[in-house]
C-alpha cells in the first residue's frame, strides 16, 4: 500500500508516558513528555481489521497510519495524542520492514 499524503490530515503528537509520578494526594498519575509531532491517517475499525492481520483483538482500538519515524523507537511506554485525547500504543506494524510507513495500533488511555 502506497502512502497517500492527502489522507494523512490529522495532526498528532507522540508522547513519552511516565507512569510513576504522583499528585499532591499521593495517587499515581501519568505525565506526558512530547517526543515529536506527526501527521497521520486514522483508520476505522473495519479498515484496520482488513489491514492488520496479526490475529490479536483490540476491540476499542484506533489505528494511526503514518510515515516511518527514523530515530524513534516505538515502545509501549509511548502514547499518541490526537484532539486532546491520549492513546496508548499496543502494537506497531512496519509493513514488509521497508521503513516507509507505520501502523500504530492504540487504545484510548483512561
Amino acid at each position: 500500500m502506497a502512502i497517500e499524503a492527502g489522507k494523512m490530515r490529522h495532526r498528532c503528537q507522540l508522547h513519552l508516558v511516565k507512569r510513576d509520578n504522583r499528585d499532591a494526594s499521593g495517587q499515581k498519575v501519568a505525565a506526558y513528555e512530547l517526543v515529536r509531532p506527526f501527521w497521520a491517517e486514522i483508520l476505522s475499525a473495519k479498515q484496520a481489521e482488513k489491514r492488520i492481520a496479526s490475529g490479536k483483538d483490540y476491540p476499542s482500538a484506533i489505528t494511526f497510519h503514518c510515515r516511518f519515524m527514523p530515530g524513534v523507537e516505538l515502545t509501549p511506554d509511548l502514547a499518541v495524542m490526537h484532539k486532546g485525547q491520549y492513546y496508548d500504543i499496543k502494537e506497531v506494524e512496519n509493513p514488509r520492514a521497508l521503513n516507509i510507513e507505520l501502523y500504530l495500533i492504540t487504545e484510548h488511555s483512561l
